[in-house]
């Protein structure tokens, strides 16, 4: 899922499904995204708002108008399916994670490919960007969080945090804490310039299929196989768990204003908390 900068829209992928988009204040549908096809394993919108893309299970990296849904282009570099998309800060480049353990960086007006980052065909379960967008993130199966250079490709640090695959990852605002999470159930904070754990979060609902920070970074979301979804106030420590999904919960994200959160299920179903 993913909500549009000024927060009025969410955009959401799912199996055998074309991307949907729906008003957030009433849920009404907005528009389908046939012209990209069907089951999207991640969905990112531009910084600016108007472009959509998606990585999809056949290995197709698209992109399209939001606003209209025109397809701009899809470019499908193999069989390997694509797990992740993110944006650069400044929306020109368009980073795309690979089951075969390639992360492709392409230039977001016309997706020609740029360059690759490989892993050793280790599957890429998410892929980020940090604020100023000098460091690219990546979740792999092997349970490693690898950090990149951006522009020249070299591996910055491998941070060795899970046990299993590593899931999700997400930068923090200010770029001074990188968090991870994995099938181990621990969702992991790092310090960037070293590479050492902060802080590691767990509880009771088994493999974290993803997670969120908030905006201002105090809070952090994660989702549970077990249909748990559970938020963190980072300073204190304390947590609330809901659990309202059934089956699965496989993705969340903070609105941009932090008073929304949404969850997206197993069970064919999105929904706000707020």
């Amino acid at each position: 899922m993913a909500f549009t900068p000024d927060g009025r829209l969410l955009a959401s992928g799912g199996w055998g499904r074309p991307v949907r988009v729906r008003d957030v204040a009433t849920g009404e549908l907005v528009r389908e995204l046939r012209a990209l096809g069907p089951s999207a394993y991640d969905v990112a919108i531009s910084p600016d708002g108007e472009l959509l893309a998606t990585a999809s299970r056949d290995g197709t990296v698209g992109l399209c108008e939001l606003a209209r849904g025109k397809k701009i282009r899809t470019r499908k570099t193999g069989d390997a399916a694509a797990r992740a998309v993110a944006f650069s800060p400044a929306g020109a480049v368009l980073a795309s994670g690979h089951a075969d353990g390639v992360v492709r960086l392409w230039e977001t007006s016309a997706l020609n490919r740029l360059s690759e980052l490989k892993i050793n065909s280790e599957i890429i379960f998410d892929v980020a960007f940090s604020p100023d967008g000098s460091l690219i993130a990546t979740a792999c199966g092997d349970g490693a969080v690898r950090v990149w250079h951006a522009m020249s490709g070299a591996l910055v640090s491998a941070l060795r945090c899970h046990t299993g695959w590593a899931t999700g990852v997400e930068f923090s605002r200010d770029g001074a804490m990188l968090t991870s999470s994995g099938a181990d159930g621990a969702v992991a904070l790092h310090d960037v310039g070293s590479g050492t754990y902060v802080h590691v979060l767990r509880s009771e609902g088994g493999i974290v299929n993803a997670m969120a920070l908030s905006p201002d970074g105090t809070l952090l979301a994660a989702a549970y196989e077990n249909g748990t979804i559970a938020v963190w106030e980072l300073a204190t420590g304390g947590h609330e768990f809901w659990r309202l999904h059934s089956g699965f919960v496989n993705d969340v994200v903070f609105s941009p204003s932090q008073r929304l959160l949404a969850s997206a299920g197993k069970d064919g179903t999105v929904r706000l908390w707020s």
